[in-house]
């Protein structure tokens, strides 16, 4: 069970709208990374780490809000799954920008985690009901067909699990959050 807010510390409402505003943070930094990797831009690599570190940080603070609705691992094992994604994409891109070799392999593996990481999340927002359920659905079914769609190579861009991040993040931040009465009873 989570404890109660103590004093001087954080509302479960302000950890989401933090997480909320730092997901949307990273989510203007990958557009930046489409950006510079479009125009060559020997900076991706670098602004493609610090996007991907943002939104780690982002997907962190949200997990924590998550367990502090109820305490379940799926939120975290998101952030291990988009942490170890995210490691494979920095390390592509710093790669591909040191021997001009793209990395297709790099880019497969940061694809599937974020998804798998993306649907995650979807999941734990169904059992917290932390956001709207039909956004933990969307999640879900977005990662898995985006997925699917990537691996089959249909669907190409590598950063569409993403647009999950954004979704979160809007609704993290949206003002009818703001009007809610409190957090949720602990327990």
């Amino acid at each position: 069970m989570s404890a109660p807010d103590a004093p001087g510390r954080f509302s479960t409402l302000s950890l989401e709208r933090v997480a909320g505003s730092i997901l949307l943070a990273g989510f203007a930094l990958l557009i930046w990374v489409v950006a510079l990797f479009a125009i060559q831009d020997p900076a991706q690599p670098a602004v493609q780490t610090v996007a991907l570190s943002v939104t780690l940080l982002g997907l962190v603070v949200f997990a924590v809000a998550l367990n502090r609705r109820r305490e379940s691992p799926i939120a975290w094992l998101g952030v291990v799954a988009f942490a170890l994604g995210s490691a494979s994409g920095i390390a592509g891109g710093w790669i591909g920008a040191s021997t001009g070799e793209y990395s297709l392999g790099m880019e497969v593996v940061y694809t599937v985690l974020a998804c798998l990481a993306m649907a995650a999340f979807g999941w734990s927002i169904l059992e917290t009901k932390a956001l709207p359920s039909a956004i933990g659905w969307f999640a879900i079914g977005y990662a898995v067909i985006d997925g699917f769609l990537y691996l089959a190579r249909i669907l190409i861009p590598p950063l569409a699990p993403n647009l999950i991040q954004l979704i979160f993040g809007l609704a993290l931040v949206w003002p009818w959050r703001h009007g809610a009465a409190a957090d949720p009873p602990v327990g």
